[in-house]
């Protein structure tokens, strides 16, 4: 009787050991996709500010360029019309690109998602897993 006594205290010893090691493992598991999720966002943020980086470089150069091309067109107009219906002319029809280019950038900027959505669905499946596991 004492050797059964021994076995079940033997295998219950075992037991405690693999749920406190499948609690460990289950820890470790979720810190690790918690660590993969927080680079996922930290990657997204830096996608998006070289990208602003860039397009506030192209505007800076841009600007300079447009304003040149937007005097020649005034110029030119003021040929046919007085310069000040000229400029007012010019002037909104860069108003009108203007507002077209920066609605353009502004929805290109909302369609990139900063959600880590493959990290937050490891991290779920792998916190089912767990209490499956444990249950």
């Amino acid at each position: 009787m004492d050797s059964t006594s021994h076995t079940s205290t033997a295998e219950h010893q075992s037991l405690n050991e693999l749920i406190g090691e499948l609690g460990q493992h289950g820890y470790e598991l979720l810190s690790g996709e918690l660590e993969l999720a927080k680079a996922e966002a930290f990657e997204s943020i830096a996608d998006i500010g070289e990208a602003l980086a860039w397009i506030s470089i192209g505007a800076a150069v841009l600007s300079g360029a447009l304003l040149l091309l937007l005097s020649a067109a005034v110029l030119a107009l003021g040929t046919l019309l007085p310069y000040w219906a000229s400029a007012l002319i010019v002037g909104a029809i860069a108003l009108v690109m203007a507002t077209t280019v920066l609605l353009i950038g502004r929805s290109k900027l909302r369609s990139r998602q900063l959600i880590p959505e493959h990290s937050i669905t490891a991290v779920k499946r792998d916190a089912e897993m767990v209490k499956q596991l444990m249950s």
